[in-house]
């Protein structure tokens, strides 16, 4: 019998450090980024463990793989642009004010 760890991490308000016009990571964003990527790992491996299909979008279409290899496009999905007009230098605010 096994007894799951839980790790705490201290949440602070950390800083996006630019560097060359990329972001960096935080802590938080790369245990996340971490913890999504195997829960999407062990999920395809359930799948093709219980002889499911497997959705994937690759270059904005959705295809749906079968177990025996065949692929399939579902369908196109094509990229929506917000309606948002955000200008270089622009603040941007979490709270709206009232």
């Amino acid at each position: 019998m096994s007894i799951a760890k839980t790790q705490r991490f201290k949440t602070s308000k950390s800083k996006v450090v630019k560097k060359s016009g990329r972001a960096l990571l935080t802590k938080e964003d790369k245990l996340t980024k971490l913890i999504a990527s195997k829960a999407s790992k062990q999920a395809v491996r359930i799948s093709k463990a219980l002889e499911l299909p497997v959705q994937f979008i690759v270059n904005g279409k959705l295809i749906k793989v079968h177990t025996d290899g065949e692929k399939q496009v579902v369908k196109a999905i094509p990229k929506s642009k917000s309606k948002v007009k955000v200008f270089k230098g622009a603040t941007l605010c979490l709270n709206p004010k009232d």
